[in-house]
């Protein structure tokens, strides 16, 4: 992949997005909601995907839920076929008071367990955050799970899961041996 142009555009949101190969560790996320912004530019800093991603709507729930299904379906579009790629990886991450692991399996088979606790973050509900990595992943067509282990300032376990999908999205993407990681034959 070199570049790909996905939108996604309803009544109640337009989300355009520029997604590359990683280069210059530049990304530009403006979807109108600062703390949003921070948690999805962390996400792909810490993938193999550089992003560019503007995005207005009329409520925070939508704008972060119809950027998930974006950022899902242009990650499922760059995968292609998924031959000679790692499938699986995982990381777990520390940010001072909590601990987040992730595990994804690049399957074609969507499946999403989180464990968010329900606090908020600059006003938002910590379940928007658990709603946006579960549209990236049934919109991405891959499995995702996010263990919160232990943390007390949300932002800090937001960011965790966000920094250690990134991380884990990279280990999967990696070069594997030319043949499907199946014992299937298909992803």
């Amino acid at each position: 992949m070199t570049g790909l142009e996905y939108s996604r555009v309803t009544k109640e949101t337009d989300v355009s997005l520029s997604l590359s190969d990683k280069g210059s560790f530049e990304m530009a996320v403006n979807t109108t909601i600062p703390i949003f912004d921070h948690i999805v530019k962390t996400l792909f800093f810490y993938s193999p995907f550089e992003l560019k991603l503007p995005a207005r709507g009329d409520l925070a729930h939508h704008i972060m839920e119809d950027v998930g299904i974006t950022v899902g379906e242009a990650i499922n579009k760059a995968l292609g076929d998924r031959n000679g790629i790692n499938r699986f990886g995982s990381a777990v991450v520390p940010m001072d008071d909590s601990l987040v692991l992730v595990a994804v399996d690049l399957v074609r088979r969507p499946y999403y367990v989180g464990n968010f606790p329900a606090d908020t973050i600059d006003g938002i509900s910590t379940k928007l955050f658990e709603h946006f990595f579960r549209s990236v992943a049934f919109s991405g067509l891959f499995n995702l799970h996010i263990n919160i282990l232990y943390g007390t300032d949300p932002h800090h376990y937001v960011e965790a899961s966000s920094k250690a999908t990134g991380m884990s999205l990279g280990m999967a993407l990696g070069k594997a041996a030319s043949a499907v990681r199946s014992t299937k034959g298909s992803l």
